[in-house]
């Protein structure tokens, strides 16, 4: 894999950690503010975590040695890793959309739980 590649797919990697971490964090902060998470983001907290370590893993390796990973290997990893990332990104827009923040009122918390839902 040439260099290039290397460093967008590290690039995306470290964007994906990033944003999969605030997403966990939103739903605890969910889960804190209304008592109750639907199932789907219960899952997706359960989920994502081990996904992060793992794609932090690999990335770490990477910047260790860039030999410890052949290039056929992150080749194959480019389309999953871009395809994550586009959904990594849409779930923090909408999460960034639906969890209530404690500025909200009531009313604003419901709304923002009902959103949830969709």
């Amino acid at each position: 894999m040439d260099p290039v590649a290397a460093i967008g797919l590290a690039s995306a990697i470290i964007t994906i950690v990033d944003l999969g971490k605030k997403v966990v964090v939103r739903i605890k902060e969910y889960a804190d503010a209304l008592d109750e998470v639907p199932q789907v983001y219960r899952s997706i907290s359960e989920q994502l975590p081990p996904i992060i370590e793992s794609l932090d893993k690999i990335r770490r390796q990477g910047r260790q040695n860039s030999n410890s990973v052949n290039a056929g290997s992150l080749r194959a990893l480019v389309p999953i890793i871009n395809g994550f990332q586009s959904q990594i990104t849409m779930l923090n827009a909408i999460f960034e959309s639906t969890t209530p923040k404690e500025s909200d009122s009531a009313w604003q918390r419901q709304l923002k739980a009902l959103k949830s839902l969709r």
